[in-house]
């Protein structure tokens, strides 16, 4: 075949050969023949002989290694890629692609615009917290190694977080020609952290914050009120005759009021202001910036929106609550957290005092 080709052409042919020694063992060569020949008389075949055994087993070790790699990668449930200095996909593993719904070869030479990543993530959107790919893509490309926690990235319509890890990728000579990142998902981490970080500030029955949490707020926001010389107001309220409802209908029922009393309390106040459950049937909202003319009236509107709502228990029966209302303001009170919730704590005593149902300030 090899002889056919040469005296069929007048350029140089070559062909790889795999030969057996005496011993019966193979090695394996490089053929490098042409023709000399005038006009239509061929004089004669030259050919060169390149024993070529070493470099043929170095191929096959390279193809076994690559094949052996490509496994790993494609075994492996981190997102893998390698984008050029220009930021095009080169590589990447299948959980990758399979995050855009893709096959590897798709994505090969395009960005990841062009690959149906959404701009936001791509590009960034500060308002939304996404540093974006580019921006640690190229910083990678500036020769520094980039590690982003809980990067958000939109995954078949759906907000995954990722831990990424992304180095400059160097030639043999050590320029960088590209980026490798790994990213591995840690969503369900995050969610579990997201939850306790939940707990540790909120109350477990009405979702509200906890006592822990809202001492913590209100030293804050005293800080802050005294900084700036803003005023502070703070409503302590209690259920009136909350234990009739545990004594006539059980825990439970009275578990459910306390629910929907803290979401209509939240619901009712300004998004400027944050409610607590102080305990039992006791809750505190502190209203920032807020005098005491103005927090009186604001307690007033949520008194009278309590005492006309019905509250659903058992058997559809309907219930109907009243509150009592201390205030207290900063600084005209106190300039403590402490002296503010004893004086609001003394004033919402004094409105159970006159009857129940009442607003008092101190």
């Amino acid at each position: 075949m090899h002889i056919k080709k040469v005296l069929g052409s007048d350029n140089e042919q070559s062909c790889e050969l795999e030969l057996l020694r005496d011993d019966g063992t193979s090695f394996f060569v490089n053929i490098i023949s042409i023709k000399e020949h005038r006009e239509d008389e061929i004089l004669l075949i030259r050919s060169v002989v390149f024993n070529i055994t070493e470099r043929k087993i170095a191929d096959e070790k390279i193809i076994q290694i690559s094949s052996l790699l490509k496994n790993v990668i494609n075994t492996s449930q981190d997102l893998i890629f390698v984008k050029d200095k220009q930021l095009r996909t080169i590589l990447c593993n299948d959980f990758f692609a399979q995050a855009l719904g893709k096959t590897p070869e798709e994505l090969y030479g395009r960005t990841d615009i062009e690959n149906g990543w959404p701009e936001e993530f791509v590009r960034g959107n500060p308002d939304e917290g996404i540093h974006g790919f580019e921006a640690d893509d190229r910083e990678a490309l500036s020769g520094k190694t980039v590690k982003i926690e809980y990067e958000p990235v939109n995954i078949k319509n759906e907000i995954r977080f990722f831990n990424t890890i992304k180095s400059p990728l160097t030639d043999e000579t050590g320029n960088i020609i590209g980026v490798l990142g790994i990213a591995r998902d840690v969503t369900d981490r995050k969610n579990m952290e997201d939850e306790l970080k939940h707990m540790a500030t909120h109350d477990p029955l009405t979702g509200l914050y906890n006592r822990r949490m809202f001492i913590q707020r209100i030293n804050d926001e005293i800080e802050r009120a005294s900084r700036y010389q803003h005023t502070l107001s703070l409503f302590m309220i209690d259920i009136d005759y909350f234990k009739s409802i545990n004594d006539n209908y059980g825990h439970q029922t009275g578990d459910t009021v306390l629910q929907n009393f803290a979401k209509i309390l939240s619901d009712s106040i300004r998004k400027s202001d944050y409610a607590a459950r102080y305990g039992g049937e006791e809750f505190v909202v502190v209203l920032p910036e807020t005098p005491l003319l103005k927090a009186e009236e604001l307690a007033e509107r949520l008194r009278k929106q309590i005492e006309d709502t019905h509250f659903s228990i058992n058997n559809n029966e309907d219930i109907n609550l009243t509150v009592s209302i201390g205030i207290s303001t900063f600084p005209e009170h106190a300039e403590t957290s402490h002296e503010l919730l004893e004086i609001a704590d003394a004033a919402m005593y004094a409105a159970k005092a006159a009857g129940r149902n009442y607003v008092k300030i101190p």
